[in-house]
C-alpha cells in the first residue's frame, strides 16, 4: 500500500522511514583545476616531446600525453593516461601522428612511424575518421594542436 501511494509521485522517497546509514558528504575542491592548453599549430618534433616521459608541468600530476590523429593533436592525459602512459599497450601512439596506424588498426612499427595516408582504402579512411570523432566527441580528449599535412 505504501509503495503504491508513492508510485504516483516520482519525486517521493520510497523509503522515508529507513535513514541512509551514511549521510551524503560534501568535499571541498582543494588545489588547482588543470585546464588544457589552447589549440596551436604543432610540429612533429614538438609532438614527440609529449610522450609521457617529460617534465610534469605545474598543476599536473603526470607528464602530458599527446596523440596525433587526422591532423589534430589530442591530449589523452585527460581520462586516458593509464592507457597511453609508458609501459601500457597504447604508449606506442603517444607523442606521434598515429593516423596511419589507427586507420589500419595496426600496432606495426612501420605504420606507427609513417604519416603516409595515400595508399589507405576508403574503409581505412573511414576508420581514421571514426577514431578522430571518438577522441573528440566520445572520449572528449581536448584538442591541443594541429599538425601540418603529411
Amino acid at each position: 500500500m505504501y509503495l503504491q501511494a508513492h508510485l504516483s509521485d516520482p519525486n517521493a522517497n520510497l523509503s522515508p522511514r529507513v535513514p541512509h546509514p551514511h549521510p551524503p558528504y560534501r568535499y571541498p575542491v582543494v588545489g588547482k583545476l588543470v585546464v588544457p592548453p589552447p589549440c596551436v599549430p604543432m610540429t612533429l618534433d614538438e609532438l614527440a616531446t609529449f610522450n609521457g616521459t617529460g617534465a610534469v608541468p605545474e598543476g599536473r600530476v603526470d607528464p602530458p600525453l599527446y596523440v596525433g590523429c587526422a591532423g589534430k593533436v589530442f591530449d589523452v592525459s585527460f581520462g586516458g593516461f593509464d592507457m597511453y602512459k609508458p609501459g601500457s599497450s597504447y604508449h606506442l601512439f603517444a607523442g606521434k601522428d598515429s593516423s596511419r596506424a589507427l586507420a589500419k588498426m595496426s600496432f606495426d612499427a612501420a605504420d606507427v612511424g609513417s604519416r603516409d595516408l595515400t595508399d589507405l582504402t576508403p574503409e581505412q579512411l573511414a576508420v581514421l575518421a571514426d577514431w578522430a570523432s571518438k577522441f573528440e566527441h566520445k572520449k572528449k580528449y581536448p584538442v591541443v594542436g594541429t599538425l601540418p599535412p603529411p
